[in-house]
């Protein structure tokens, strides 16, 4: 199976190219791009049904623009009322945009304690 490919623009020389993305069949699920300790990572998550339990895969480009540096940084989860990852992650946490009774709101999961408390 052939991978998807996304569009980067090269630094400092501002040419764009494509990148394939990490091993895996993310076909069917969602995905975002976000930062992670400064790195270029990927976040795969199935949907954002509140009501079901969330796994998220973070995949991290250790070395921007090569394609064979993505590693499989780690799986977070299950999470229960988590809409959704997003596109932020730095010193272990990650911030979550979840359901708190009637309303959204913007969560800090700690990857080491598995920790989540409401911004």
């Amino acid at each position: 199976m052939s991978r998807a490919v996304f569009q980067v623009i090269g630094l400092p020389d501002e040419v764009f190219r494509k990148l394939r993305f990490p091993e895996g069949d993310a076909s069917c699920m969602n995905k975002d791009f976000a930062m992670c300790n400064d790195c270029l990572a990927f976040i795969v998550y199935e949907d954002e049904n509140i009501m079901t339990e969330k796994y998220f895969d973070i995949w991290v480009m250790r070395e921007y623009g090569v394609e064979d540096s993505w590693t499989k940084q780690l799986v977070v989860g299950p999470l229960l009322r988590i809409h959704r990852p997003l596109p932020f992650a730095k010193n272990g946490k990650l911030l979550l945009l979840g359901d708190h009774y009637t309303h959204s709101v913007l969560l800090k999961y700690n990857i080491g304690s598995q920790e989540i408390k409401i911004l």
